[in-house]
């Protein structure tokens, strides 16, 4: 008899960290078939291991197809209001729209990886395996950053959303397995959603491991990640390089793109998402330094990083104050301008043991 596997997602957009460890999940099932359920997606199919599934949104197709249209080319108004960041006020429909198709496909077991709102399906259907990225962060701590940021009309329906989707996140879920990210997701979990499990950090990637270089081969320091201007903060990030003048790379690619690029000096280079891993991991290695100053739960690119014997520089808080401590980078308050760039110029002083950083965390994510 077949066992069918029913994976649980937010979205596919790009292959970045959370859409990695779904990947990672596929790898180590052994059913004998599987499907990805999503809110939207940018594809229709997915192979894993020379194999070809298919994805089902809970968007009818030729809606999903709208989105992925008014996010590839921008129209006037109209990519602003099809942004697929604006599913986020339809959650709570469009879960219960995605239990259904699951439900229909009558899976013998579901996976979840939920960085938003995926965690909220229906998980009666099945033995339930949860693996937490993170909580809604936009409606929890980063709520009253992302307000600051937003304009008439969005802000006052992220107001409105907000006040709706916090009740109906913290439901209670029934879960058979739950796996956490990091030890901040953990501790969140356990606040929000009286949820206490173990933690499981994502694979990084094997080209991290056993190998470091010794020296550093640029003057550059280096931001690897989602161009994006919420949690990740690529503004703030190209404003301190723009002031202090030194060469920074941004590698990745993401929907604030366009705005990086605007507001960046000659000092800031895009190279763009880099798909090779050899050769992300060269232009990590190379770096004078990770810059982080993410609020994020866990960020994959700290630990690459990390693992290549490069230093981090971010605040100290949210996942990273987890991660590193004076023998691997320098933590910074959240404040304001002049307590980063101050920050970031000790930072540069710093003298660090890059074999040290290096072992000590290929021994925290290789072990």
């Amino acid at each position: 008899m077949t066992k069918k596997t029913a994976f649980v997602h937010d979205r596919i957009a790009q292959e970045w960290g959370a859409e990695s460890v779904l990947r990672h999940l596929i790898t180590q099932d052994r059913h004998d078939e599987w499907t990805l359920f999503v809110f939207y997606s940018k594809q229709t199919r997915r192979k894993v291991n020379d194999k070809t599934y298919r994805i089902v949104t809970a968007l009818p197709r030729w809606l999903n197809n709208w989105f992925i249209t008014c996010n590839t080319r921008k129209f006037f108004l109209l990519s602003t209001l099809f942004d697929y960041r604006n599913l986020m006020f339809w959650f709570p429909l469009l879960t219960r729209i995605l239990s259904r198709k699951i439900k229909k496909y009558k899976p013998d077991h579901i996976i979840i990886s939920s960085f938003a709102a995926a965690k909220n399906i229906n998980t009666s259907i099945a033995p339930t395996t949860l693996y937490l990225h993170s909580p809604m962060q936009y409606i929890w701590e980063n709520y009253y950053d992302n307000l600051h940021k937003l304009r008439f009309p969005i802000k006052q329906l992220y107001q409105f959303a907000a006040q709706y989707l916090r009740p109906w996140d913290k439901k209670k879920r029934q879960y058979n397995t739950v796996l956490f990210n990091s030890e901040y997701t953990q501790s969140i979990a356990e606040k929000l959603y009286d949820m206490s499990w173990e933690v499981q950090y994502p694979p990084v990637d094997k080209v991290f491991d056993g190998w470091y270089s010794p020296a550093v081969w640029h003057q550059y320091f280096i931001f690897v990640w989602r161009v994006v201007r919420y949690v990740r903060e690529i503004d703030k990030i190209i404003m301190l390089f723009n002031k202090i003048g030194e060469p920074l790379v941004i590698m990745g690619d993401g929907p604030d793109m366009w705005y990086a690029q605007s507001i960046a000096w000659p000092n800031i280079l895009f190279t763009g998402h880099i798909e090779d891993a050899d050769e992300k991991k060269k232009m990590i290695a190379q770096s004078r330094g990770l810059i982080n100053i993410a609020k994020e739960s866990f960020w994959l690119s700290t630990a690459e990083a990390l693992c290549s014997g490069v230093p981090v520089f971010g605040y100290n808080g949210w996942a990273t104050r987890y991660l590193v401590n004076e023998s691997n980078g320098y933590l910074v308050e959240e404040k304001d301008e002049r307590s980063l760039i101050e920050g970031l110029e000790h930072f540069m002083h710093m003298k660090f043991n890059k074999e040290k950083i290096a072992t000590e965390a290929q021994k925290k994510f290789f072990a």
